[in-house]
């Protein structure tokens, strides 16, 4: 298929939150680059973000962990310098703490979330299953990320 047969959904993200709202499907992609460009003109409010998705192959997880990242970054201040201290796990440890905070079973006493956690204990605030995934995903981005900048491959 054609670029330029392909239909995407403008969709508006709050970053804060991660609330998604697919404002409009089936757009050819040339009308919605000019409705993305009209939808960024407008005022949003803090934290949110508008953008396009395909909808042959729609990502909606994958962009999720995206902004969970970018929010990390932008607004907690959680750069690369900053995860480049982390060299013992700590984020990837972090992200199982938040994988394990919702499962539908408990798991057992060894595998306890805060177990996991290897910052203040008040720093670990888990909160929907489907945002704790985002919050994983992101650390898990970050700590792929930490270990690609020094040079492992």
């Amino acid at each position: 298929m054609s670029v330029e047969n392909q239909t995407v959904s403008l969709v508006w993200m709050q970053t804060l939150t991660g609330a998604v709202e697919v404002r409009k499907t089936g757009i050819p992609i040339r009308d919605g680059l000019r409705e993305l460009q009209a939808e960024q003109a407008m005022p949003q409010g803090a934290g949110c973000v508008v953008f396009l998705l395909p909808e042959q192959e729609p990502m909606y997880g994958a962009w999720r962990v995206l902004f969970e990242r970018r929010r990390q970054v932008e607004d907690e201040g959680y750069t690369a310098e900053n995860d480049a201290e982390y060299v013992d796990g700590e984020l990837a440890s972090a992200a199982i703490a938040y994988l394990l905070a919702n499962l539908d079973t408990p798991p057992s006493r060894e595998f306890q979330p805060r177990a996991f956690w290897r910052w203040y204990p008040t720093e670990f605030k888990p909160m929907t299953p489907l945002r704790d995934l985002e919050r994983a995903g992101a650390l898990i981005a970050a700590e792929i990320d930490r270990r690609m900048a020094a040079g492992e491959r």
